[in-house]
């Protein structure tokens, strides 16, 4: 399986760095991206569910509360991280959302649930010596550090999502959780927009390419990918594989927005490779 693993790592983060792309490229609202990126996975994965066997055992009510309140985190999480997009840079938007996996390693070695190593600690902060280089030079104005704050807190509830996920997945089946989390969170988007009267359709037609995208590329071929993997690894761990976004996603943007990042992001996105690269490394035994 140690291949399998690392090719399924490979898959999850090429999928993640085409995210920030394809919201900025739709041209179309932080609400419709998030809800229809949620909501055309769900076929796939109710299919996916039911040939698989999902479903054949009663869920525990804590696990269904944990996959239910992850949903919930992920809502927002998109949400938040999502809006930040038309607000500051594709880089910077990136590079500070994937911090979660910092709060994840803090949050899982607090609780004692998982055990962060030396490497793994030098691993993270490696990582986060790079996020704070990426923001010296970029946040300059009011508007700049409200984009960044709803990227950190977008980070904050990503964390949340994969350590209730890591507690789910060890009861249910990567669908079954999938199931549950998904939907919990396109319903939480749609109350979202009743609330606030925002509406839910694309403004253009090319739009729905750009949705349907969303749901195939990054929420399948990432997000499910990732919750598979988090079964056989700590949160911590399956969440660095974002630290490679910023990196990703950012020469996307230079190529197609022009959006090219300064000297400094530059090194500060690199630093995020290695310590995610020293963070995994720690790990071996993890990816058998």
């Amino acid at each position: 399986m140690r291949g399998l693993h690392y090719l399924l790592i490979g898959v999850a983060w090429a999928s993640i760095s085409s995210s920030a792309i394809l919201v900025v490229g739709s041209g179309e609202s932080a609400i419709k991206c998030a809800f229809w990126r949620l909501t055309l996975s769900l076929p796939v994965i109710y299919g996916l569910s039911v040939i698989t066997g999902g479903w054949r055992k009663p869920i525990n009510r804590r696990v269904f509360l944990a996959s239910f309140t992850a949903g919930f985190f992920l809502a927002l999480h998109f949400l938040t991280w999502m809006e930040s997009l038309f607000i500051i840079s594709i880089p910077l938007s990136t590079t500070l959302v994937v911090t979660y996996p910092l709060i994840s390693a803090l949050v899982e070695s607090l609780m004692k649930e998982g055990t962060v190593k030396k490497q793994g600690i030098l691993g993270l902060s490696v990582s986060f010596i790079g996020v704070l280089i990426t923001l010296s030079p970029t946040v300059s104005s009011s508007k700049d550090l409200f984009g960044a704050s709803l990227a950190l807190i977008g980070a904050g509830l990503a964390a949340g999502y994969f350590l209730l996920g890591k507690y789910s997945r060890e009861s249910l089946n990567v669908f079954e959780y999938a199931s549950i989390t998904y939907s919990t969170a396109s319903a939480t988007l749609l109350l979202y927009s009743l609330v606030v009267s925002a509406s839910l359709i694309p403004g253009k037609p090319v739009g729905w390419v750009f949705m349907t995208a969303l749901a195939l590329i990054p929420m399948l071929g990432g997000h499910t990918v990732m919750n598979y993997l988090i079964k056989f690894m700590p949160a911590h761990v399956v969440s660095s594989i974002a630290l490679g976004e910023p990196a990703g996603a950012s020469l996307l943007a230079s190529l197609i927005f022009n959006q090219f990042p300064e000297p400094a992001v530059i090194v500060g996105m690199a630093l995020t490779v290695v310590g995610e690269y020293i963070l995994i490394r720690a790990y071996p035994g993890l990816l058998a």
